[in-house]
C-alpha cells in the first residue's frame, strides 16, 4: 500500500488547492498571466528532464550554469523559476520594491516557497502578493524564452564558442534577455493596475518606479507598493 501523507503536506496541498481556486475566480486578469502558475504546479511546463520528460535529456540552460555533465540531478524547474540569473533579476525588483528581511536566508529577500505557492511574505498583502507572484512567474517564463533567442541569434552571427570568449559572450547575451524579464514584469502589474482601475471607473495613485540594469528608471502603477501591510 501507499505510504500516508504527511500531514504538514496534506495541509499545504489543501491550503494551495484553496489558493488556485481562489486565483482562477477572484482575480479578474487574463488567464494568459496565469498560465506559467499552473503549468508549474502540474511539472507541465516542457523543459527537459521534467518528470513528464523523464527521458529527455537535459539541455543546458543559456545562462551556462546549468546543465552540465557534472551537475547533480534535479527538477529544472529549480534553475529555471529560482536560480537562473533571469529569474533572479526578476526576484531582486521584487525584494527591492518590499524591502523584506526573510528569515529563511542569510541575505534575505523573498521564500522559493512563497513565490510558488502563491504565500505572501509577513508584513504584505495577499491580494496583491497574487499578482505579484503570477507576474514574476510568467516573466521568469519570458525571459528564459528570450535568453534562447538571443544565444541562438548569438551563434547564428559566428559568436565564439570556446573558452573565456564563450563566458563573455554568454554575459553579453544575457543581458538582454535580463532587462526585457523585469520590463515585461512591471508591464504585467501594471497592465493589471489599469484593467482594475478602469473597471472601476477611477484614477491610478499609487505608482512605482522600476529600477533597469543601465539605472534608467520608467514610471509604472504597480501592486509592489500596494502589498506591504
Amino acid at each position: 500500500t501507499d505510504s500516508p501523507t504527511p500531514p504538514y503536506l496534506a495541509t499545504n496541498l489543501q491550503h494551495f488547492q484553496a489558493t488556485l481556486a481562489r486565483l482562477w475566480t477572484a482575480v479578474h486578469w487574463e488567464n494568459k498571466n496565469k498560465e506559467t502558475l499552473w503549468r508549474l504546479v502540474v511539472d507541465g511546463i516542457p523543459l527537459p528532464g521534467n518528470t513528464h520528460l523523464s527521458r529527455v535529456p537535459i539541455k543546458p540552460c543559456e545562462c551556462g550554469s546549468y546543465g552540465g555533465d557534472t551537475d547533480q540531478p534535479y527538477s529544472p524547474r529549480m534553475h529555471h523559476f529560482w536560480e537562473c540569473p533571469i529569474a533572479k533579476a526578476v526576484r531582486e525588483q521584487i525584494d527591492r520594491h518590499l524591502r523584506l528581511l526573510s528569515p529563511a536566508t542569510i541575505q534575505g529577500g523573498i521564500t522559493r516557497q512563497q513565490l510558488w505557492l502563491v504565500q505572501a511574505p509577513t508584513g504584505c498583502e495577499q491580494a496583491p502578493w497574487d499578482v505579484i507572484a503570477m507576474a514574476a512567474l510568467s516573466s521568469m517564463e519570458y525571459g528564459r524564452y528570450c535568453l534562447r533567442a538571443a544565444t541562438r541569434e548569438q551563434r547564428q552571427q559566428g559568436a565564439s564558442t570556446h573558452g573565456r570568449q564563450q563566458q563573455t559572450q554568454t554575459r553579453t547575451a544575457e543581458q538582454g534577455p535580463r532587462q526585457r524579464a523585469i520590463t515585461d514584469f512591471f508591464n504585467r502589474l501594471g497592465g493589471f493596475t489599469q484593467e482594475e482601475d478602469e473597471a472601476a471607473n477611477t484614477h491610478p495613485s499609487i505608482y512605482t518606479t522600476q529600477p533597469t540594469l543601465d539605472n534608467a528608471v520608467q514610471t509604472t502603477a504597480s501592486p509592489l507598493d500596494q502589498a506591504q501591510a
